[in-house]
């Protein structure tokens, strides 16, 4: 008999499994990395919504409802995250109002957020941003 180097059916079968233990323990880790992302290119996306819209006020122009366009900015809303803002009546503080993002692909029960920096600290963000608070 010739002295033939391969591997034998169980020791492919036990590599086999090996991987699939660590792919079932890493892909959680996995998909939670990726929520956090999604929940912090969120939070800063209102934070430059925010940013847009007292540089608006500031130049007295005055915003209507939900228009992207008074605040000279293309709606940041993609296939990731809906955003939404409360307008600003006419010659109000330009920290009266709060922006919504809703998140289409985060895991978990909550799935929308909102910034309100005209709340005290400890309560500008709540829902699924949260924890940007504390």
């Amino acid at each position: 008999m010739k002295n033939k180097k391969a591997f034998t059916l169980v020791e492919a079968i036990v590599v086999a499994v090996i991987i699939g233990i660590l792919a079932g323990v890493g892909i959680p880790f996995l998909m939670g990395y990726l929520n956090d992302a999604r929940i912090d290119s969120g939070r800063g996306s209102i934070e430059l919504v925010g940013a847009a819209i007292m540089q608006t006020h500031n130049r007295g122009i005055n915003i209507s409802a939900s228009s992207w366009e008074d605040l000279g900015i293309t709606d940041p809303s993609d296939d990731i995250w809906q955003f939404t803002f409360v307008a600003l009546p006419a010659n109000t503080d330009a920290s009266n109002y709060s922006i919504t993002g809703t998140c289409k692909k985060c895991t978990g029960p909550e799935k929308s957020g909102t910034y309100s920096p005209n709340q005290p600290h400890g309560s500008r963000w709540t829902g699924i941003f949260e924890p940007f608070d504390n």
